[in-house]
């Protein structure tokens, strides 16, 4: 039984790591959506300034 247990929080474990990385993953996808948002946020807001 002690086997099938540790084989088990060895699975889950990996999974686990799995996830992590799919998250990190998403994370430098939406910042890397985000920053071209953000600058043309900024330069419209630098051309009304300057208007």
């Amino acid at each position: 039984m002690k086997d099938a247990t540790e084989l088990l929080m060895y699975i889950i474990a990996q999974e686990a790591k799995h996830v992590e990385s799919m998250n990190h993953t998403l994370k430098e996808d939406e910042f890397t959506i985000l920053r071209p948002q953000n600058k043309a946020r900024g330069l419209a807001i630098e051309i009304d300034q300057r208007k």
